[in-house]
């Protein structure tokens, strides 16, 4: 199985929260099939640059644990639609 590089995996990132609007670490994770540490690094750094924000629940209501809820910015709605915009007129740019 091949590696996805960091920067497929941030792209792949940020259409799977605009697909679902909010979703926790571990749900990004299970979506994108890439470890916990993967998403939770990729995050800190599309926070970074304002694209995504990160909110912590203190107990998640299943499981009692804390939890991490990734949400779009405005910012971060702009970069994804112009990504695939992008993707639809060079797909060669952002391979899979």
């Amino acid at each position: 199985m091949s590696r996805k590089s960091r920067q497929n995996v941030r792209i792949e990132l940020l259409k799977v929260i605009k697909r679902n609007k909010s979703l926790s670490y571990t749900q990004i994770q299970r979506k994108l099939s890439t470890n916990y540490d993967s998403i939770k690094e990729n995050c800190k750094e599309l926070m970074l640059y304002g694209m995504i924000e990160v909110n912590v629940l203190q107990e998640h209501p299943r499981n009692k644990h804390k939890s991490f809820i990734v949400n779009l910015t405005d910012s971060g709605q702009k970069a994804v639609s112009k990504i695939e915009k992008l993707t639809e007129s060079h797909p060669s740019l952002f391979p899979k």
